[in-house]
């Protein structure tokens, strides 16, 4: 397995052959550890780094990971595109044709029109889903601080690499866009666990009671989350 072509710092894409399967991977200098994932929209293997990784503790990942490479190698090689997305709960079909210049949802008839010829898909569908996403975070939000009787400064959705939202001591509340993209009963849990912190900035067994209050079934949604979350995140330049 030949990786010398890999290795620089700034995101870009690479092909590799691996058992005959040529498979293109893209590399993100933007993790704390080195890992793998598959891109839920394009199928692409993802390669995160951290920034001071070397080439040898690269290699050296990779070839411990090339039978999971060759693995979904194949099966991606005879997956068709992904034809349809879940966006708060509902299934869209997938358009990839069309004049459209930006990504656009059509709520009525269930299709999210990402034509092939956008310049820049997945930034489209970025600034289309964030509002989307904030509007849905924000009102659970409120339904759950009210709740408890609490209240927060201010909530925001952004781009995040590793978490799923924060909560500061100043009470602010932050979230990642792709929940948006998770089931509606994921999404609120997450909500729950961060209005919980505006009670109880901990880990604590109090905490755990707050999130429970305010989703039973908190234990099976975050379980959910660490196992099928790396399939909310949507690669985008």
């Amino acid at each position: 397995m030949n990786l010398k072509k890999i290795f620089q710092k700034k995101p870009h894409t690479s092909p590799l052959e691996i058992a005959g399967h040529k498979v293109k991977i893209e590399v993100r200098a933007q993790s704390k550890s080195l890992r793998l994932r598959i891109d839920p929209l394009s199928g692409q293997p993802i390669l995160s780094t951290p920034r001071y990784a070397t080439n040898r503790q690269i290699n050296s990942f990779l070839e411990k990971s090339e039978a999971w490479i060759q693995k979904n190698a194949r099966n991606i090689e005879s997956q068709a595109p992904q034809t349809h997305i879940y966006i708060d709960g509902q299934q869209f079909q997938i358009c990839r044709t069309g004049p459209h210049k930006r990504a656009k949802l059509d709520w009525a008839s269930h299709v999210l029109h990402l034509p092939d010829t956008l310049k820049h898909p997945q930034k489209s569908l970025h600034a289309l889903l964030k509002p989307i996403a904030h509007q849905k975070l924000q009102l659970i939000s409120m339904d759950l601080a009210h709740e408890l009787g609490v209240n927060f400064q201010s909530l925001e959705v952004r781009e995040y690499k590793a978490r799923w939202g924060s909560c500061s001591h100043d009470r602010h509340l932050s979230y990642s866009w792709r929940l948006i993209l998770a089931p509606p009963h994921i999404l609120r849990y997450v909500c729950a666990h961060e209005v919980s912190h505006l009670v109880h900035m901990d880990h604590s067994a109090q905490f755990w009671a707050t999130v429970a209050k305010l989703d039973p079934l908190y234990k099976s949604h975050r379980q959910w989350l660490r196992k099928n979350g790396n399939k909310l995140f949507i690669n985008h330049h």
